[in-house]
């Protein structure tokens, strides 16, 4: 079924193109408007940085920045607790 559906697009999508040449012209320019935002968000998200950041490399700046501090969590090993109630 899902076969025969592509099968209808693709012979609807050729007609159009014998119709009107520009069709295809435009159906490239949205693919690559496409692809062009996905490349972008991947090189914004980092995807393909060699050096990427990762949980480990925080926490190794972290210890090498702070030191070990063992029991604690290793981003909150510093700060203040404070308790008390509200009337």
């Amino acid at each position: 079924m899902l076969i025969d559906i592509i099968t209808i697009g693709l012979r609807h999508l050729v007609e159009l193109i014998r119709y009107d040449p520009r069709t295809l012209a435009r159906l490239a320019a949205i693919g690559a408007i496409v692809s062009a935002a996905a490349i972008g968000f991947a090189l914004a998200g980092g995807w393909f940085d060699p050096k990427r950041l990762s949980p480990a490399t925080i926490v190794d700046a972290l210890e090498a920045h702070d030191g070990l501090h063992s029991g604690f969590r290793r981003a909150h090993a510093k700060g203040i607790c404070v308790s008390g109630h509200f009337d």
